[in-house]
């Protein structure tokens, strides 16, 4: 089984630091490379399928990243959870951390792009292929 191992650390000045690691076990993992196209009407959004369970848990780690991070570029989980601007990274580690999305688990991404351009989004998805609570 795979392992995904996310190292973390952030720096501020010369006065702090500190870092976090963590190791996720995986049955199956997905990279998925989408353009989001700037829409040709105001409203219209692009869905990425990101994985097919549907089980609570049953992702274990999630990565968006852009060639660009804009506030106007955002994305849902699902119809539960709110809109995510995508202005950063997001690094997802852990059920609990994905669960914050708002989904369980999330299967899909829709985008939102106002950001006037195409950009380039890379998703990495880690997952069990049997649901947590099932045995």
């Amino acid at each position: 089984m795979p392992t995904v191992n996310v190292t973390m650390a952030a720096e501020i000045g010369s006065t702090f630091k500190v870092s976090a690691s963590h190791a996720v076990t995986v049955d199956a993992y997905d990279v998925i490379k989408v353009a989001v196209p700037v829409p040709a009407n105001a409203g219209e959004t692009t869905t990425v399928q990101v994985q097919p369970g549907t089980e609570a848990g049953q992702v274990a780690f999630l990565m968006i990243s852009a060639d660009v991070y804009d506030a106007g570029l955002s994305y849902t989980a699902g119809v539960q959870g709110g809109a995510h601007a995508l202005d950063a990274p997001h690094v997802l580690v852990g059920a609990g951390s994905v669960g914050f999305l708002g989904t369980s688990p999330p299967t899909a991404l829709v985008f939102t792009n106002a950001t006037g351009k195409v950009v380039s989004v890379s998703i990495v998805v880690g997952r069990k292929a049997i649901p947590p609570n099932v045995a």
